[in-house]
């Protein structure tokens, strides 16, 4: 089958890719059906949000500083890896050549320590398909006081364009195969352990791309996206922040970007957004705005 004929399946034939060790094959399936648009939730209380949207800035971060401590982890079978590599010369494992299953679980104590340096490969940078989320307004953009930029996938810079979902599982990644290449062909095989994360996350719709770490950095990466800023959502309480507001506003206006308001609706706890020149048309209309 075609990628094109996959349509709603193509979740399905990318993570089969992903968990077969076909990344390129997974990458074409996500350049196909990438969204249009991507969302990144701010908070004005971070001391960098006006680069972020004034200067087109997009930050690249290690997942060790994600605020999840099993984002990225690599996940090991070490029976399976000590099982594989005894089956190469011939011999057969079991506890007993490690000391007992005590040592053995005191060695891979040891062994997880030094896969922490894995997770930091690559910088990648976190986008949702959903700007109407209450769970990410209120984790990431400050209990709905802070706004959310949407980016046009098509504007982004050369270097963004390959993105990857992540794929939401009860169980993590097995990457004990990845870690020996056994049997492996394809070398971006070595991305997918950053791309499963826990179910609890899937109200997130993520959306990841990675930069390799290629000098072993240890502070995060910024790249600018210059004209990938199609349009900027403000949360509910944003108004508490009524000067960065104002300044968000105007820059807006100058750049010919639209700007919307985030509102509630009162059937359901669905969360809308208007342009912010719908509103006060409606306003202006009704006598409301002077």
């Amino acid at each position: 089958m075609k990628i094109k004929d996959l349509r709603e399946k193509w979740p399905v034939a990318y993570e089969y890719c992903l968990k077969t060790y076909n990344v390129k094959c997974a990458v074409a399936i996500a350049k196909h059906y990438r969204p249009i648009k991507l969302y990144k939730y701010y908070s004005f209380s971070d001391t960098f949000w006006e680069k972020n949207l004034f200067n087109h800035e997009i930050a690249f971060n290690f997942p060790s500083n994600f605020n999840d401590p099993m984002d990225s982890r690599w996940f090991l079978d070490y029976e399976k890896i000590y099982k594989e590599r005894f089956k190469d010369i011939g011999e057969e494992w079991g506890f007993d050549i490690v000391g007992g299953k005590e040592r053995f679980l005191d060695t891979i104590q040891l062994n997880e320590e030094d896969l922490m340096y894995l997770r930091d490969m690559f910088y990648v940078s976190c986008f949702s398909t959903n700007p109407y989320s209450s769970l990410m307004w209120g984790h990431y953009a400050e209990k709905h006081k802070g706004f959310c930029i949407e980016y046009d996938v098509k504007s982004l810079p050369e270097n963004m364009r390959v993105l990857l979902p992540v794929i939401y599982t009860e169980k993590p990644f097995d990457a004990s195969m990845i870690l020996d290449m056994r049997g492996i062909e394809d070398k971006l095989a070595i991305l997918c352990p950053y791309l499963f994360k826990s179910v609890d996350w899937k109200y997130e719709k993520e959306w990841r791309i990675f930069i390799k770490n290629e000098g072993g950095g240890q502070q995060p990466l910024i790249l600018n996206a210059p004209n990938a800023i199609s349009g900027v959502y403000m949360g509910l309480k944003s108004y508490l922040y009524d000067k960065q507001y104002e300044s968000v506003e105007k820059w807006c206006v100058k750049n010919d970007v639209r700007l919307h308001q985030m509102e509630r609706t009162y059937l359901s706890f669905d969360l809308v957004s208007d342009e912010i020149e719908t509103i006060r048309s409606d306003k202006k209309i009704k006598g409301l705005l002077l």
